[in-house]
């Protein structure tokens, strides 16, 4: 909706834990650190929010704002400084790298008759999975309009499912 959402906290140092799996969660959420005690996501998050706050029973150390960004600078440079979207963008690139051509070539062999044997495509699969499993935990699936120019997010996506597709029947008659 064009606004950002802001969580503030103020939790006491007897509650580091509490403190790092708040963290945890709202990073899960797809929010990103403004500063110390303060996060924010293009997203409404309040459904979320109320069972988490309500399981850590935290709720009275924690206000939750909707806002509107009027500094000068540029709502994807805010979103810049609150997430690693570089870091981020370089790891989808790898990714993509490292799986790319791979691909390609397995589609090819599958039109010209020479599939991958079933434990091929489940060892190929396995390491598929494994070095993408983590990427759904570190993005926080922002808007196009607060990305880089560059982003390699969506081709990584498409990239990793047309695998798994290509992969998933012998992969599975492997298993």
């Amino acid at each position: 909706d064009g606004r950002w959402y802001l969580l503030t906290y103020a939790l006491n140092d007897n509650l580091e834990g509490v403190r790092h799996a708040l963290r945890k969660r709202l990073t899960w959420l797809g929010f990103g650190r403004l500063s110390s005690g303060t996060w924010i996501s293009p997203r409404d998050r309040h459904d979320e929010l109320h069972e988490i706050l309500a399981a850590l029973n935290i709720q009275h150390c924690v206000d939750y704002f909707r806002a509107d960004y009027i500094s000068p600078a540029q709502d994807s440079s805010l979103a810049q400084r609150c997430w690693d979207l570089a870091g981020l963008n370089g790891r989808y690139q790898q990714f993509i790298q490292k799986h790319k051509t791979q691909f390609e070539h397995d589609c090819m062999a599958e039109q010209e008759g020479q599939a991958l044997t079933p434990e091929a495509a489940f060892r190929l699969r396995f390491w598929l999975v494994h070095e993408y499993r983590y990427f759904p935990f570190s993005d926080p699936y922002l808007p196009h309009e607060l990305l880089p120019e560059d982003w390699q997010g969506h081709s990584a996506i498409n990239l990793f499912r047309s695998y798994h597709d290509l992969l998933r029947d012998k992969a599975n008659a492997y298993v």
